[in-house]
C-alpha cells in the first residue's frame, strides 16, 4: 500500500517520473557511467561463463575418477567398441590367411601361372571372380587353339579353371608382389611364358571390361617374366590390339 497510487505521497513520485520522461535524452556512447555499466555486465558474463566451465570440468573429472580404470571401471570394464573389435578380427583373419597361402605361392604349374598372369593384369578382380565360369570356358577354348604349343604342359585330367582362378585370386590379393614374382618359377621355359602371356592378353582383348593387355600392371607382369608381348604374339600368330585405332574408335 505504501508504494501504490492510494498513497497520496506517491503523486509526487508520479509527477517526477513524468517530468523525467519528458526530458529524457539519449546518453552519449562515451559516457562514464554507461561504460561502467557495460564493464560490469561483461565481468558478470565472464564470471558466469568461467563458473560454468569449471563446473563442467569438475563433473567430468568426477565421472572419470568414479567410472574410470581406478574406480568402478576396474570392476566393470566397458565393452570394446564394435569398430575396434571388427578391425582386430579382420587383421587376425588376414594374418591367418597369409600364413595359409605361404606354401601355395611357389606351388603349381602352367594353369596356376596363367591364372596369376590374368589376375595380375586385370583391374576388376571382383568381376574376374564372379565370372570365373565364363572365363574358364574361354581359357579352355584358347588352350585348344594352342594345343600344339601346350603339349605336355597340362595333363590329361580336365582342369577346374573356376577353382584355379578363385584360389589364385586369393593368393594374389593377399600377397600380390610375391605371387607375381613367383610366376617365372612356375613356368621356367620361355616358350611357356610367352604362351601364357598371349593367352591372358587374348582374354583381356575379348573381355575389355576386365582390363587392358597394355596396361601398366600387364607390362609389369611381362617384365617379371622377361616376355616381349608383341614379339610373342607375332610368333604365335595372334593379333595385337592397335592402341591408336581403339582410342579413335572410342572417341568417334
Amino acid at each position: 500500500m505504501m508504494f501504490s497510487d492510494v498513497n497520496p505521497l506517491m503523486n509526487v513520485i508520479k509527477s517526477w517520473a513524468d517530468l523525467a520522461r519528458a526530458n529524457r535524452k539519449p546518453m552519449s556512447k562515451d559516457n562514464y557511467l554507461l561504460a561502467q555499466e557495460r564493464r560490469a555486465s561483461e565481468q558478470i558474463e565472464h564470471a558466469l561463463t568461467a563458473y560454468g566451465h569449471s563446473r563442467d570440468d569438475a563433473i567430468v573429472r568426477w565421472v572419470e575418477f568414479v567410472y574410470g580404470p581406478m574406480g568402478l571401471g576396474a570392476l566393470f570394464p566397458p565393452d570394446e567398441p564394435a569398430e575396434v573389435a571388427a578391425r582386430a578380427r579382420a587383421t587376425a583373419d588376414v594374418t591367418k590367411a597369409r600364413r595359409q597361402i605361404v606354401p601355395l605361392i611357389h606351388a603349381g604349374g602352367f594353369p596356376e601361372a596363367l591364372a596369376r598372369i590374368l589376375i595380375g593384369t586385370v583391374r576388376a578382380r571382383g568381376k574376374l571372380e564372379r565370372r570365373s565360369d565364363h572365363i574358364g570356358q574361354r581359357i579352355r577354348s584358347y588352350l585348344k587353339e594352342h594345343r600344339k604349343e601346350i603339349g605336355p604342359l597340362i595333363g590329361a585330367e580336365p582342369i577346374d579353371w573356376p577353382a584355379v582362378l578363385r584360389a589364385q585370386t586369393r593368393i594374389v590379393m593377399l600377397e600380390p608382389e610375391q605371387a607375381i614374382e613367383a610366376i617365372p618359377a612356375l613356368i621356367p621355359k620361355q616358350a611357356q611364358r610367352e604362351l601364357a602371356v598371349v593367352i591372358a592378353a587374348k582374354m583381356l582383348m575379348l573381355e575389355p571390361e576386365l582390363g587392358d593387355a597394355d596396361s601398366r600392371a600387364a607390362r609389369r607382369v611381362y617384365e617379371v617374366l622377361g616376355v616381349d608381348f608383341n614379339a610373342a604374339a607375332e610368333k604365335l600368330g595372334v593379333a595385337t590390339p592397335n592402341r591408336t585405332q581403339t582410342r579413335t574408335g572410342r572417341a568417334a
